[in-house]
């Protein structure tokens, strides 16, 4: 037995990989590898398959590499951790033997960047006949700032073989503080089908951070569910004849539901029992409403929100379609949908059930911009311009930047503004530094983000025609040029003349400018004698 990963990270899963050789001539077969922590770090690790065990049919002398992933919890401090492993294995007599190992795997630690799951733990060691529990979600803000609207549900797309059979809607905390802690609690259906063993379960959690957006991911966690025993007491219990409909897969065609716009839904629903076929199924979808508003969120874009299916034979699936539309003044957040469930088994008994997916809902941002003036024929140098600019959206529009793009540089660089409140309108103002001489073009780029901290822009486009800088005059008349004298009979010809009268025409407006600036500068006016 020798270990090859000696590092992991805290909250992360991560191939680990290891040689298992028979020091023994003889085959070793069924084999099993086990692990976990020493001590109070038991917990903490454990290899991502549905029981917790790595099996290989047989290990001789050569030997042979096993890279099992590996899951460490994101409570996992950074730190040295020993680990232990049970091994497992049959002789060529038939005879099952035991041992345990050990090696030393250091954990870097998950740097506390954001808020995080970090555990799930059901209220019965055991679970009996009725395969319900209740499970406690661990939440953990290890950031120095609080966090609010923080709300936690069920992911079904990570969770199967779990669901809820009460409070369907999301668990929601009001605020978790800066290294604190909370937790959220859940009544959890445990589908027959699961054995005892390790499974993977996700829940999503949302939160909004301290300048108000809305953060949202998926955690996944690993609960252990121990069975009583019975049939022979083999750990896990037999599977009832009681039909149960769960959804066993969704999807949208599209990556965001944006309010007051239509999207496609499709689910699957699936029969876990092997033995029960079940008939004449009414599929009926709720949903949760939101809380400016207080009407539902989610209502039928076309058609209505129920269906009939005529039966769903055992283990068997039935996908439905269809199209939704989320409430135009819906506020940005996670939703649940409701998809309340009634059907028969073949003796007429009638079920009743309610399963849920979450959705998460943006607003439409709606950055307007008009206005838009600059000089379109300009020297070389500075050019001015200004904009006014409105939130015509629903929601808060967040870190709102100005760039310039192409041929223009934006003096100072980019041009923080920082978050826009619905209906909130301004202007701006600022220089473009053209590159070049000749026509030239770019762009006005206004960068923001959603409530998701997903980027978008809006691009104005800017053309100016750029000419030479004029150079400053000195001298006097033609730049300072020798006005040709020529002399007649010892005296000034006619146009040295009309050189001096234009010197004084020259002279008389100068003096007229003077005395304006004087004017303009006392604010009255100043007389003067010749």
């Amino acid at each position: 037995y020798a270990v090859t990963t000696r590092t992991a990270n805290a909250g992360e899963t991560a191939p680990f990989v290891f040689r298992l050789v028979n020091k023994n001539n003889n085959l070793a077969t069924n084999v099993r590898v086990k692990v976990e922590g020493e001590g109070e770090s038991a917990a903490l690790f454990t290899f991502d398959t549905p029981t917790g065990w790595v099996s290989t049919s047989a290990v001789d002398s050569v030997g042979i590499t096993i890279q099992p992933n590996l899951y460490i919890y994101p409570t996992a401090k950074e730190g040295s951790y020993k680990l232990k492993f049970l091994i497992s294995y049959t002789n060529s007599a038939g005879i099952a033997f035991e041992r345990e190992d050990s090696c030393t795997l250091y954990v870097k630690a998950s740097g506390g960047r954001t808020p995080l799951l970090t555990g799930v733990t059901l209220d019965r060691e055991t679970i009996g006949s009725d395969n319900k529990a209740k499970a406690t979600v661990k939440i953990a803000n290890p950031t120095s700032k609080s966090i609010s609207d923080v709300s936690v549900a069920l992911n079904p797309e990570g969770s199967a073989g779990f669901s809820l059979y009460e409070n369907f809607a999301l668990v929601t905390l009001s605020s978790v503080a800066a290294g604190g802690t909370a937790e959220a609690a859940f009544s959890l259906y445990v589908d027959p089908t699961l054995t005892a063993g390790n499974y993977p379960i996700s829940f999503i959690l949302s939160w909004r951070d301290e300048t108000g957006r809305l953060n949202t991911t998926a955690g996944n966690l690993y609960v252990e569910i121990k069975r009583s025993a019975k049939s022979g007491g083999t750990g896990s219990e037999p599977t009832l004849s009681k039909p149960r409909i769960i959804i066993s897969k969704y999807s949208t065609d599209t990556s965001m539901i944006k309010a007051g716009q239509a999207f496609t839904l499709s689910f699957t629903l699936t029969n876990t029992s092997s033995e029960t076929a079940v008939n004449n199924l009414k599929v009926v979808l709720g949903s949760a409403v939101s809380g400016t508003s207080g009407k539902a969120v989610f209502f039928p874009a076309e058609g209505s929100n129920s269906f009939f299916i005529e039966k769903i034979a055992a283990k068997g699936s039935v996908t439905k379609t269809i199209k939704l539309m989320a409430g135009q003044d819906t506020d940005p957040g996670i939703y649940a949908l409701i998809i309340n469930l009634e059907y028969e088994d073949s003796q007429k008994t009638t079920y009743t059930s309610e399963e849920n997916i979450s959705f998460s809902v943006n607003q439409e941002q709606r950055l307007e911009v008009s206005g838009l003036a600059y000089p379109a024929d300009t020297s070389m140098g500075p050019i001015p311009f200004s904009f006014n600019y409105v939130n015509k959206g629903k929601t808060v529009i967040y870190n709102l930047s100005v760039e310039a793009e192409g041929d223009f540089t934006l003096e100072g660089g980019s041009n923080y503004i920082g978050n826009l409140a619905a209906g909130y309108n301004d202007y701006f103002s600022g220089v473009l530094i053209p590159s070049a001489e000749g026509q030239q073009k770019g762009f006005l780029v206004l960068k923001f983000e959603n409530s998701q901290g997903q980027s978008q822009e809006v691009r104005l486009d800017i053309s100016a025609n750029v000419m030479a800088a004029e150079m400053p005059v000195d001298g006097g008349i033609d730049g300072g040029a020798e006005i040709p004298m020529e002399e007649s009979g010892g005296g000034i010809t006619l146009w040295i003349i009309v050189g001096l009268a234009g010197v004084l025409v020259i002279g008389g407006i100068t003096a007229f400018i003077l005395i304006k600036r004087k004017k303009t500068a006392k604010g009255r006016v100043i007389d003067e004698e010749d």
